[in-house]
């Protein structure tokens, strides 16, 4: 074999072998962009969950001072440390902590 054509089998390997690196990379870059796009739609799921428990709160605390005639933050207190007797959990977050 010439050494013109083992130059240029040489050259046709690496050529494969760098395009298979940048198909690979490409690959890599896909799927971690598909990855944070299902962790933000995730995340926005969440935080609507949160929000929605965070009125579901809100309206069970004024629907208890209605029924007792207690100051809103007195049944929210109780609720609260009733709910955390229970389960063992205890809501921090408010909706001012939330991003907009």
């Amino acid at each position: 074999m010439s050494e013109a054509a083992q130059i240029a089998i040489l050259g046709s390997v690496v050529s494969i072998f760098i395009a298979s690196g940048g198909w690979f990379l490409t690959l890599l870059l896909n799927r971690r962009k598909e990855l944070q796009a299902r962790q933000a739609k995730r995340i926005a799921r969440l935080e609507l969950e949160v929000r929605a428990r965070i009125a579901l709160e809100k309206a069970a605390c004024e629907w208890l001072s209605e029924l007792t005639g207690r100051p809103l933050n007195s049944s929210k207190l109780e609720l609260r440390e009733r709910t955390q007797k229970r389960s063992g959990l205890r809501p921090k977050l408010a909706n001012a902590d939330l991003p907009d």
